[in-house]
Parts: C-alpha cells; structure tokens; sequence
C-alpha cells in the first residue's frame, strides 16, 4: 500500500505540475521528493520480498521433509506386512502416515500460498522500479528544460538590458553633437562680428570684387606662383 500512495502521489504531481511553468524550482524540488519518497518504500517493499522468499523456502523445505519422511513410513510399512509384523503396530505406522499426508496437503496449500503472494510481489516491485526510472527520466528533462528557459531569459533580460543602454548611448551622443554644432555656430558668429569690428571682413569682399588684395592665400595663387617659377625656370 506505501508503494502504490507514493506513485499515486507522484503521478498527480507529475501531471500537476505539466499545468505550471518549468520555472518553478519549488516544483522541482517536490518532484524529486516524491520519487526519493518512492524509492524508500520500493526499498522497504524489496525487504518484505526478501522475507517472503526466505518464508517459501523454508516451507518448500519443510514439504520435502515431510514427504521425505512419509515415503519411509510407507516403505517400512510394506516391509512390515511382508514380515507379518503386529497388527497394532502397523496400525501405528499407518496413523502417522495419514497424519503426514494431512500435514502435507496443509503445506502445499501454505506453500501455493506464500508463491502466489511472491509472484505478486515481484511483479509489483518490477513494475514500480519501472515507473520510478520513468519518472526519473521525466524529471531530467524538466530539469534541462528548466535550466535552458532560465539561460534563454538571462539572454533576453540582458539583450534588453544592452537595448536600452545603446539607446541611451545613442541619445547621448545627439545630444553631444547638437551641442558642438551649436557651439561651433556660436563661435562663427563671434568671428564674424569680430570681422566686422576691425573692418577685415570689407578688405576681404573689395579683394573678391578685384580691388586691393587679401593677404590670404588661395588655391589659384600657389598654382599662378608655381607657374611662373616653372617658367623662369626654362627660360634660364
């Protein structure tokens, strides 16, 4: 009966706990007592078998005895007849035979008894050391179940977590470079004004309009100087 209450507890938990996530570790952990719960009593079941064996043999020993001991009587009462023994004493003889033979019959029934009982037993010890192994191997996929869906969060828990610190990356560096532009506009603005304040900026617009020069130099001034060297040098 501990045998079978255990499994029956340990399959509802089975089937139970297919309704609830992998995630819950204390699920598992109820599991695994079961089936520790289960292995106790196909230990303590397996103990009770062995008695039951040691039970039958001595009562198929015993069967042996006594009809070892039945056939000897009769073989002593033959010889007796044969030799005219007493009458009473063959009586005798004859008594003790049929009181063997009855405790024989009783035997075998113990004995036809005490193997029904075994056989069952095994089967059921068989059977149920089956049905642990099952559930065992169930358990071991629960587990690796478990384990991959915890790594497969850690993996999305820390992509999101990667999202969101590129995205405020992302947003501080808009911000940075708003921040240059606007202060790369600024000092633009104060260079003209400076421009403007020493009467530089209207020496350079009179030197693009042909008047007076600049003391800039331009592209088109180094190519013009370079010529000119290039042609001194071939006339010389």
């Amino acid at each position: 009966m501990g045998i079978l209450k255990s499994l029956f507890t340990l399959g509802k938990s089975m089937v139970s706990q297919a309704g609830e996530t992998i995630e819950e570790a204390q699920g598992v952990r109820i599991l695994e007592q079961h089936i520790r719960d289960a292995k106790s009593a196909l230990d303590k079941a397996g103990q009770s078998r062995v008695d039951l064996l040691a039970r039958v043999k001595l009562s198929n020993d015993k069967l042996q005895d006594l009809r070892a001991r039945k056939d000897t009587l009769e073989a002593r009462a033959l010889e007796a007849l044969n030799k005219n023994v007493a009458a009473d004493l063959i009586n005798e003889v004859a008594t003790e035979i049929a009181r063997l033979e009855n405790e024989i019959a009783v035997e075998e029934r113990v004995l036809a008894n005490l193997e029904f009982s075994r056989d069952g037993v095994e089967q059921a010890v068989h059977a149920t050391a089956q049905r642990i192994a099952q559930f065992e191997q169930q358990l071991e996929v629960v587990k690796a179940t478990e384990a991959m869906q915890r790594a497969q969060q850690a993996v999305t828990t820390s992509t999101l977590g990667a999202s969101s610190r590129v995205s405020t990356a992302a947003e501080s560096l808009r911000r940075l470079q708003t921040r240059q532009a606007e202060r790369q506009a600024r000092l633009y603005a104060a260079a003209q004004l400076e421009k403007v304040a020493d009467g530089s900026d209207l020496v350079e617009k009179l030197a693009q309009a042909g008047i007076g020069t600049t003391d800039k130099s331009s592209a088109e001034d180094v190519l013009a100087r370079l010529r000119q060297q290039q042609s001194k040098s071939v006339l010389s």
